[in-house]
Formats: C-alpha cells, structure tokens, sequence
C-alpha cells in the first residue's frame, strides 16, 4: 500500500512544537524524580498530547470548521513523541550524561580508578576538568559549550548511528509484522481508536466511565497521603514479606502483589491465549523454584555461586535469543526478498510482490542499517572495542530488543522488560572477561548507560510507529522521515535538556534520581571487576541458555503446529522478567 501522497507538513510542524517542550518538561520530572514518564510501553505523553489536540479539534470544529485537523495529522503528532520519547528518559540521556564524567569524578584512592582505569579511557570521550565535574554532580553551574559540545557531537553521532540501524531493521521487518503475520500491536490499538471517526472518543459516555473510575480511586490514593483518614484502595504493586514466611515458601520472596488499572486496562486488548500463558509460567516458575529448595537442587542464601535450581536467568536469556531466531525464521522469505528488492535483482514467484516505490523503501532500509552499523562500529573501535566485541555485543543487543518488539506486538505489557544481564554483561558472562583485551573491556563496562536498561530501546516504539502509519495509510517514506526527524531532534535537545539540569541541581545530589550516580558507579565497578578478576566461561549455568533456547523454539513450533496448543511462548519469555508484574 502506498498511502497518501501528500506529505503531512502540518502534522509535522505540530508535532516538533510538542515535542520540543515535552523533552524540556520529562527531563525537568524525571532528573528530579517526580514522575517517570518515559519507561512505559503506552507513551503518556504522546495519548496527553493527543487528548489535547482531540478537544482541541472538537472546538475548531464548532468556531472554525476549516481549520480542523486530520486524522493523519493528529497521529503523526503521536509518532513523532511516542517513537522517541524513550531517548531522553531516565535510562538512557539522562544516565549517559553523567556517565562521560562519572570515571574521573568518582575517582578515589579506595577504588584505583585513577591507576587501572583511567589509562584505558580516551580523552575526547569523557570530562576530566575538575570544574566542569563539580558543576555536573554538585549543581549551581552552567555547561561548558566548549568542554561538552565535541562530547555531545560524539555521543549524538553514536547513537543517531544506532537508531539509523534500528529505523532499517523496522523498516524491513514491518511488512512481515503487519501484513503478512497480522500481529496485534495492542499499544497501537488506543491511539488508532481514539482518531478514528467511528469512535467519537471525546463524547463517548464509556470512554469517560473508564476514564472516571482509575481518576477517582487515585485521587483518594493521594488524599490518603496526606490525611490518612481518607479511605482509598492501594492499587500500586507492593511488596508483602509477610505472606510466606517458612521454607520453602521464603523462596518466593520478595513478592509483589497488586493491581493498576493502566495495566488491566491494556490486559484487555492482548489475547486470552497470551493472557493464560504468562500467568502459567509465571506460576510454573514458581512451582519449580519451590521445588528446587525442597530437592535441594538451590540454596537462595548462597549468592550467584550457589546452586540455583531452575535457573530461570539463563533459561529467559536463552528464550529471548531463540524467540528472535523464530521470528526471523519465519520471515526469511520476506528477508530474501526485501533484500532482492532493494538490489534490484528479479524476484522469485511467491516471495514478494513490490513495485518500484517499494524497492527504493528497502534500498533506503538497508542503507540505513548499513550506515548505522558503520557508525556504531567506528564510535565503540575509537572508544577502544575491538571489532568482534562490537560485534558480539550489538548482535545480543539488537537479538534482545527484537524479542521486546515481538512481545508488545503481541501482547501489549505496560512495561517490557529484558533478561536480569544485560547484553554487555552477557557476553562477558558467557565467554568470561579472559577472552577480552583490557580495552574492550573497560569500553563495555563504561557504555553501560545504553545498555543496562533495555527498555529504552527504540525498535519496539519504531515497529508501532510504522504499524500505526500503515493503519494511517502513510506513505512509508514519509514515514521513516518522520521518525527520523523525531529522532535527530530527540537526541539533540535531549542532550541540552539533560546536561542543564544536572548542571542546575547535581546528579550527585538529593535533588536528583539516583540515576545519574547508578549508571557512571556501576560502569566503573563493573569495569574494575572485570579487569582486576579475570573470569572463565560459567560452564556451569551457560548450558541452561540453550535449554531455554531449546523450550522456546518447542513452544513456538507446537503453536505453529497444533491448533489446538495453550502454552504460547510470549508466556515463558516474559515470566521472569520484570514484565510479568502487568
């Protein structure tokens, strides 16, 4: 499908003068911890936007019926804050900004940082002037310009680079998605809902019940807060250490245990099939880790060294490598197409059908994968990464957050969470810090802040994106520069907004979210772990990454196979995860 011709300028222009405020106003919240807009899978400040735009329409409708906006307009505004509002949160900019300062600021006697660490880390990357390091972590400061824009030109060039990758893979995988395997994309459903003219959502007496009873309960929640009289309904997931308190049921701890209704609320548009089968697992594993302390297969007090019956970290890393496998599988034949297509090669009978427009799309797509993966390649070799680090890294990574972009396609959690190693980590773990030079390894540990947290990972937000512009029938193209435009946009005022809080209040400070301490501590301790402690492959627990490769692609082929078959793999991949919670 080609879509409109016509390229949305009036959308556009509206969306940057959303988005442009809206970093300003989610780096001033979450910097200074007082709500974190960024990490849920439903972009809040896109649907606000949107709500805004929708009474906003229903009056120029009444006083100026011409000047009204179209459906293609409103939901561009909501591509452009929803596909990009991920890059300024809280584990991403906002944890790499003090992470350049963060080596040499943290620097003490105890911790050697200075002898083994600082040898090992360029120049150009990081901040080593002592005022421009007080005024990042202590505030009261101005930026230096000249000390942080060459870093902000790096670091944007980085992760432009890697969102260049991202944006082709979308873009090549999309069809697939969309047309052929028709997934759900349950995010997408309330946006696609809210502008279409069937639903005239702003009148609709249900929409405003549904709105009305979460409205109610929190009010009393945050009257309860401050005068306890006032009854309300908890309805935060919270921990309950009184419940199982002997062995082996210690085993379950720490549990929570609660219900929001943003939450139910999405749980109704994903599938029963994907419903029943992460309630399963998640009960599965349970049962089984029960069991272990029972047989005497774990011991829960014992550390990462303990047994730790059934494994259930590895088992998740293994499903989500194996859950993007299977998808990849099974669209191989639309890969060797899509890659036909864009060489300009005749296609086979059946594979794929596109016309001329189509091929330039996937020539673009593959450009940008190829330009991206360049980019990144030269940002992590200069950072001291050897190309096969690189490599192994960034083919986790992206293996990691595919899996991420085929669970919220299918079933739509309000957060969706990765395995408890993150891909750095993991691939030291699996071959052990021995098989690295010290270079790579102090560059791993210290690009934690883009890996620690893969929530913040784009290609899930850009995959809806292009999901809500096909329902839009927006041309592709158009579409991928809307997103990129977003993007170029995201990552340059983001770093701005970003660097003059910390400056204003101190990401060491009170005033602060431990963020911007976490991420640069972590980094450098990681990397003096690995550097002070050489480590072997874990031959014990690496095993247990191919059982759970091996369960997944079981489940994913029985569902393939019998019609009949209960158990989908989203259940297991998602179950020990901190997805599960919704």
């Amino acid at each position: 499908m080609s879509g409109t011709s016509r390229f949305p300028w009036r959308g556009v222009l509206l969306g940057l003068a959303f988005e442009i405020p809206t970093i300003f106003w989610v780096a001033s919240s979450e910097v200074t911890a007082r709500v974190f807009i960024s990490s849920w899978s439903l972009t809040l400040t896109a649907v606000f936007a949107l709500l805004l735009l929708l009474g906003l329409n229903g009056l120029l409708t009444r006083v100026r019926p011409g000047w009204e906006l179209s459906r293609t307009d409103l939901l561009v505004v909501f591509i452009m804050l929803s596909s990009t509002s991920l890059i300024y949160g809280y584990c991403l900019i906002q944890g790499m900004i003090p992470a350049i300062g963060g080596p040499h600021w943290l620097a003490t006697e105890q911790n050697h940082y200075e002898a083994t660490l600082w040898p090992l880390l360029p120049d150009w990357a990081f901040i080593t002037d002592d005022r421009a390091l007080r005024g990042l972590f202590e505030g009261y400061a101005t930026p230096p310009l000249q000390l942080w824009l060459p870093r902000w030109l790096a670091y944007g060039a980085f992760l432009l680079s890697a969102y260049a990758a991202t944006l082709g893979i979308t873009q090549v995988l999309s069809r697939q998605w969309i047309v052929s395997e028709k997934l759900t994309f349950p995010i997408c459903a309330l946006p696609l809902e809210m502008t279409t003219a069937r639903w005239p959502v702003m009148r609709s007496k249900l929409m405003w019940l549904g709105f009305a009873i979460p409205a109610v309960l929190e009010t009393l929640v945050a009257l309860r807060f401050w005068f306890p009289v006032v009854p309300a309904v908890q309805m935060k997931h919270m921990l309950h250490p009184e419940w199982f308190q002997t062995r082996p049921w210690t085993v379950l701890q720490p549990l929570r245990f609660g219900w929001t209704p943003f939450i139910v609320g999405l749980a109704y548009v994903a599938s029963t099939e994907i419903s029943f089968s992460c309630w399963f697992f998640v009960v599965f594993n349970m049962a089984l880790r029960v069991l272990g302390v029972v047989c005497g297969w774990s011991d829960p007090g014992g550390g990462r060294g303990a047994a730790d019956f059934p494994f259930l970290t590895e088992l998740t890393i293994g499903g989500f490598l194996a859950f993007a496998g299977c998808s990849l599988w099974m669209a191989r034949a639309h890969l060797a197409g899509t890659l036909r297509a864009a060489l300009g090669l005749a296609l086979p009978g059946g594979m794929l059908t596109v016309a001329d427009e189509e091929r330039g799309y996937y020539r673009l797509a593959y450009v940008l994968w190829l330009a991206g993966t360049a980019g990144v390649m030269a940002f992590c070799m200069q950072l001291g990464i050897r190309p096969l680090a690189v490599v192994g890294v960034f083919s986790a990574y992206f293996l990691i957050v595919l899996t991420l972009s085929r669970l919220r396609a299918e079933a739509g959690p309000a957060w969706a969470f990765g395995p408890d190693r993150a891909p750095h980590d993991l691939l030291v773990w699996a071959f052990g810090s021995s098989a690295f030079d010290r270079t790579s390894l102090a560059g791993l540990a210290l690009t934690n802040w883009f890996f620690a947290d893969v929530r913040f990972a784009t290609l899930p937000s850009f995959m809806e994106s292009l999901k809500i512009g096909h329902d839009a029938q927006l041309r592709r193209s158009h579409l991928a520069a809307i997103i990129g435009l977003a993007t170029l946009v995201a990552v340059g005022f983001g770093m701005v907004a970003v660097t003059n809080q910390y400056y204003s209040l101190g990401a060491a400070t009170a005033k602060t979210y431990g963020v911007g301490l976490w991420i640069p501590r972590s980094g450098g301790d990681t990397a003096m772990r690995w550097l002070t402690t050489p480590t072997n492959p874990d031959w014990q627990r690496r095993p247990m990454v191919a059982v759970g490769a091996a369960f997944t692609t079981g489940l994913h082929v029985m569902r393939q196979k019998v019609l009949w078959w209960p158990f989908h793999p989203v259940g297991f991949v998602m179950a020990h995860t901190g997805a599960w919670g919704s």
